[in-house]
Order: structure tokens, then sequence, then C-alpha cells
């Protein structure tokens, strides 16, 4: 097999090192500002004595492309 003719790279969760390997891994980044916030929001609600049902949030994680598209 050939890289990246036949096979293609792809990482998760943007770690720091992906950007600096030959061509830079291309990467999903996941809004993690955004899910601490929530996550926090509801846990100080469920303190608070909100007992609402659980919930699904769907956040969109963003396409980082660097070289191995």
């Amino acid at each position: 097999l050939d890289i990246p003719r036949d096979i293609a790279i792809l990482g998760f969760d943007d770690l720091p090192i992906s950007q600096f390997i030959h061509k830079g891994i291309t990467t999903i980044q996941n809004p993690c500002d955004d899910m601490i916030s929530i996550s926090c929001r509801i846990l100080l609600n469920r303190i608070k004595g909100d007992h609402s049902a659980p919930q699904q949030i769907a956040l969109k994680p963003q396409l980082i492309i660097r070289g191995t598209t």
C-alpha cells in the first residue's frame, strides 16, 4: 500500500503534536470549551435540584485539514 495514495491518516481531538508531524495530520477538533461549559451548567442545575429528564446534546466538530487528506 502507498501512503497517502491508498491510505490516509486522520487524527481525532486535534492533539497539538498533529500539526508538527511531517505535512501535519488532518484531524477532527471537538468543541471542548462548549462541552465543558454545557457539562458544568447541567451539573450545577442538578446540584440545585433540577431532576429533569436526561438530554442528548449534539455539538458540531470541525475538520482541520492538513497534509494527510
